[in-house]
């Protein structure tokens, strides 16, 4: 009975995980060689989190093991990715009493409460802390996207809350600063004068500029999970290189990249400081200039230079941060194989004359389920629910965001289409499905460890590598492949 156990094991059990692992393992080392900068990101990721997270840094080390290259001459680089940012990463900050420092507010709350980031912090024996997300209480008004050199009490419960003595100061913004406000204000009135509506207004210059809703439109699209649509990130400035590409079409390729670049670093003036957009700002750098760069200028590989110069700079373990990273690495991943599910079936029967409608739809639902797969175990963790309506609602609005948004563009530049967009505009706000009350409940899950997070982000990783093909793009259309590159 026993050798015939083994025999119908070893028939169904052993040669299916060996070819596996041997397709894993060819999978990881054709990664190794074509991303390796992507892969000193991770190192970096590994060292970050080995003084706070040290379980979710061991995690990340054995499963990068597979990634290790056959000449050891080629390890220097992935260690010294790895002992650097654990040399800048200052161990926990679990300082409770007094203390001062430099603090940014981000969002006011009620009756005396911000959400903002201490930039730096100092305790009175001088031990520091830098880019700690945090609770502010403060009887002192203060405003929005201003920076406060603040003295008084630091408290440890679930979030890290800091209470403000009377003391304060505000720090005066940096010439640049202003300048890059007095251009999102000009832009801003340009857009609400285009538009004269109280609501298609305000709502376009949010699209494009990423300025506040105002109220009524801001807590109908947070109930409706879609606030993020509104927090200008690299899909602006996917959308806007892929279409400044097309325009540039005919143009020489160095010139045509180099044009991009100022364009889109004008464009970053324009925007709000945020982290998405610095991480948008520094790939497609990258890409405009990858002529410099032979080889390594894959979307992963500036997916992980980002990541490295970001974490320097922005708290690494904010939501915005992970969740932007995440989304993108889950496009990069498994954007190819969900959008060649949907788009190749059609072609078979079809004529080309519709498959520019169906191409349309299957690149925007693709894009859409592909971003959401890394971050919606994240989102359960940092929100403590997850929005099912709002999951629904992120796979349907992109299909009218994308048009809207080339409206809006093309009434920059052509006065006359402003009739059309304010009507599509209008004609969105005022759709019933956006007033309806929701009908799918909104799921509520206790905290999970940061190791499981890390685990089950890792193994869709891999699964990610082993869906890839030698050439990852070879089934998506032209535009879709700008869009993918410009990430």
């Amino acid at each position: 009975m026993w050798n015939r156990c083994q025999v119908f094991s070893s028939f169904f059990f052993r040669y299916p995980i060996s070819s596996w692992l041997i397709r894993l393992r060819a999978s990881c080392e054709c990664f190794q060689q074509r991303h390796p900068i992507f892969l000193c990101g991770l190192y970096w990721l590994a060292g970050i989190t080995s003084r706070g997270y040290p379980e979710c840094s061991a995690l990340i080390l054995i499963f990068l093991g597979m990634f290790l290259p056959r000449n050891p001459k080629q390890w220097l680089p992935l260690a010294s990715a790895w002992i650097i940012s654990l040399m800048l990463t200052p161990a926990p900050f679990l300082h409770d009493g007094p203390i001062s420092g430099t603090f940014v507010i981000h969002h006011a709350g009620g009756q005396g409460t911000y959400y903002g980031e201490a930039l730096c912090i100092q305790t009175p024996c001088g031990k520091r802390a830098h880019h700690l997300s945090c609770q502010i209480l403060s009887e002192s008004r203060l405003e929005l996207k201003k920076v406060y050199e603040l003295e008084g009490t630091l408290h440890h419960t679930s979030q890290i809350v800091f209470k403000s003595n009377a003391c304060y100061k505000e720090i005066p913004r940096s010439r640049f600063y202003i300048m890059k406000e007095k251009c999102r204000e000009s832009s801003c009135h340009f857009l609400n004068h285009r538009f004269p509506s109280s609501e298609v207004g305000p709502f376009a210059s949010s699209l494009l500029l990423g300025t506040p809703l105002p109220q009524n439109l801001r807590d109908l699209f947070r109930q409706k999970g879609l606030s993020h649509l509104f927090a200008i990130s690299g899909w602006h400035f996917s959308l806007c290189a892929t279409t400044l590409w097309m325009l540039c079409a005919l143009l020489p390729l160095k010139i045509k990249k180099i044009l991009s670049f100022i364009v889109l670093t004008s464009l970053a003036c324009i925007f709000p400081m945020s982290l998405s957009v610095w991480r948008s700002w520094i790939s497609v750098t990258l890409l405009c200039f990858s002529w410099c760069f032979s080889g390594s200028c894959s979307g992963l590989n500036r997916l992980g230079a980002g990541f490295i110069l970001c974490s320097i700079f922005f708290s690494p373990f904010s939501p915005t941060f992970v969740l932007s990273f995440l989304a993108t690495l889950g496009i990069l991943l498994f954007f190819p194989k969900i959008f060649s599910f949907l788009y190749t079936p059609w072609t078979q029967f079809l004529s080309p004359f519709w498959l520019y409608p169906i191409r349309y739809l299957a690149m925007t639902l693709a894009i859409s389920l592909s971003a959401q797969l890394f971050i919606v175990l994240p989102i359960m963790q940092y929100f403590g629910s997850l929005p099912l309506e709002g999951l629904l609602y992120n796979l349907i609005v992109p299909f009218t965001i994308l048009p809207i948004i080339v409206f809006l563009i093309a009434t920059i530049i052509l006065p006359c289409c402003s009739p059309i967009t304010e009507a599509l505009i209008q004609g969105f706000l005022s759709h019933p499905w956006l007033h309806n009350p929701n009908i799918l409940k909104t799921l509520s899950f206790a905290p999970v460890p940061p190791w499981m997070l890390t685990l089950a982000s890792l193994i869709l990783f891999f699964i990610g590598i082993l869906r890839t093909n030698v050439s990852p793009y070879a089934s998506t259309s032209a535009t879709s492949y700008r869009f993918i590159e410009t990430l």
